[in-house]
Protein backbone atom coordinates (compact mmCIF):
# COMPACT_ATOMS: atom_id res chain seq x y z
CA UNK A 1 0.00 0.00 0.00
CA UNK A 2 3.04 2.53 0.58
CA UNK A 3 3.99 1.64 -3.35
CA UNK A 4 0.68 2.46 -4.24
CA UNK A 5 0.69 5.84 -2.22
CA UNK A 6 4.22 6.69 -3.44
CA UNK A 7 2.97 6.39 -6.38
CA UNK A 8 0.17 8.55 -6.45
CA UNK A 9 -2.99 7.19 -8.31
CA UNK A 10 -5.65 7.77 -6.13
CA UNK A 11 -7.54 5.50 -8.75
CA UNK A 12 -5.83 2.26 -8.47
CA UNK A 13 -8.02 -0.49 -6.62
CA UNK A 14 -6.40 -3.51 -4.49
CA UNK A 15 -8.22 -7.00 -5.31
CA UNK A 16 -6.93 -8.98 -2.50
CA UNK A 17 -7.43 -12.76 -2.61
CA UNK A 18 -7.41 -14.22 0.65
CA UNK A 19 -5.31 -17.61 0.73
CA UNK A 20 -7.16 -19.95 3.82
CA UNK A 21 -8.71 -23.27 3.55
CA UNK A 22 -12.49 -22.98 4.37
CA UNK A 23 -12.59 -27.00 4.41
CA UNK A 24 -12.48 -28.24 7.86
CA UNK A 25 -11.56 -31.56 5.70
CA UNK A 26 -8.81 -30.31 3.92
CA UNK A 27 -5.08 -30.75 5.11
CA UNK A 28 -3.77 -26.63 5.25
CA UNK A 29 -7.33 -25.76 7.25
CA UNK A 30 -5.09 -26.19 10.79
CA UNK A 31 -2.44 -23.65 9.45
CA UNK A 32 -5.59 -20.90 8.88
CA UNK A 33 -5.96 -17.48 10.53
CA UNK A 34 -8.55 -17.35 12.88
CA UNK A 35 -10.98 -15.41 10.55
CA UNK A 36 -12.48 -12.68 13.28
CA UNK A 37 -8.33 -11.86 13.95
CA UNK A 38 -7.53 -11.41 10.33
CA UNK A 39 -10.21 -9.17 9.37
CA UNK A 40 -8.98 -7.21 12.05
CA UNK A 41 -5.51 -7.01 10.73
CA UNK A 42 -6.06 -6.18 7.42
CA UNK A 43 -9.15 -3.55 8.41
CA UNK A 44 -6.15 -1.83 10.64
CA UNK A 45 -3.74 -1.73 7.82
CA UNK A 46 -6.54 -0.54 5.59
CA UNK A 47 -8.17 2.24 7.33
CA UNK A 48 -4.41 3.18 8.03
CA UNK A 49 -3.13 3.90 4.69
CA UNK A 50 -7.08 5.78 3.91
CA UNK A 51 -7.83 2.63 1.14
CA UNK A 52 -11.40 1.83 2.88
CA UNK A 53 -12.69 3.02 -1.22
CA UNK A 54 -10.14 1.31 -2.81
CA UNK A 55 -9.95 -2.74 -1.93
CA UNK A 56 -11.94 -5.71 -2.03
CA UNK A 57 -11.64 -8.67 -0.04
CA UNK A 58 -11.92 -11.33 -1.70
CA UNK A 59 -11.80 -15.08 -0.76
CA UNK A 60 -12.98 -18.66 -1.07
CA UNK A 61 -13.39 -18.91 2.89
CA UNK A 62 -16.85 -16.80 3.00
CA UNK A 63 -16.02 -16.73 6.99
CA UNK A 64 -13.78 -14.15 6.39
CA UNK A 65 -16.29 -12.10 4.39
CA UNK A 66 -18.70 -12.26 6.49
CA UNK A 67 -16.30 -11.21 9.57
CA UNK A 68 -15.06 -7.98 7.40
CA UNK A 69 -18.64 -7.12 6.98
CA UNK A 70 -19.46 -6.97 10.46
CA UNK A 71 -16.33 -5.47 11.45
CA UNK A 72 -16.21 -2.67 8.52
CA UNK A 73 -19.16 -2.41 5.87
CA UNK A 74 -17.45 0.23 3.65
CA UNK A 75 -15.25 -2.40 2.16
CA UNK A 76 -15.73 -4.01 -0.42
CA UNK A 77 -16.05 -8.12 -0.48
CA UNK A 78 -16.46 -10.85 -3.02
CA UNK A 79 -17.32 -14.30 -2.46
CA UNK A 80 -15.21 -16.69 -5.01
CA UNK A 81 -17.02 -20.41 -5.64
CA UNK A 82 -15.52 -23.12 -6.94
CA UNK A 83 -18.57 -25.46 -8.33
CA UNK A 84 -17.95 -28.71 -9.76
CA UNK A 85 -20.83 -30.32 -12.06
CA UNK A 86 -20.62 -34.21 -13.44
CA UNK A 87 -17.42 -35.57 -14.93
CA UNK A 88 -15.53 -32.45 -12.28
CA UNK A 89 -16.52 -29.61 -15.27
CA UNK A 90 -17.66 -26.27 -13.91
CA UNK A 91 -21.74 -26.44 -13.74
CA UNK A 92 -23.91 -24.52 -15.56
CA UNK A 93 -26.27 -23.87 -12.44
CA UNK A 94 -25.71 -22.07 -9.14
CA UNK A 95 -28.95 -22.66 -7.43
CA UNK A 96 -29.85 -19.84 -5.19
CA UNK A 97 -26.19 -18.44 -4.40
CA UNK A 98 -27.71 -14.82 -5.22
CA UNK A 99 -30.28 -15.39 -2.75
CA UNK A 100 -27.35 -16.52 0.05
CA UNK A 101 -25.69 -14.01 -0.61
CA UNK A 102 -27.69 -11.25 -0.37
CA UNK A 103 -28.47 -12.88 3.14
CA UNK A 104 -25.10 -12.96 4.18
CA UNK A 105 -24.87 -9.31 2.85
CA UNK A 106 -21.75 -10.66 0.29
CA UNK A 107 -21.06 -8.65 -3.23
CA UNK A 108 -19.87 -9.54 -6.03
CA UNK A 109 -18.78 -13.17 -7.45
CA UNK A 110 -16.23 -14.79 -9.27
CA UNK A 111 -17.07 -18.41 -10.66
Amino acid sequence: MQLIQSYGDKNIVLNIETKSYPDPASAGYKNNADPKKFVEVFNNIVKKYDMEDRVVLQSFDWQTLIEMKKLNPNISTSALLVHFGKNNHHGDVIVNLYVVMKRKNLHGLVV
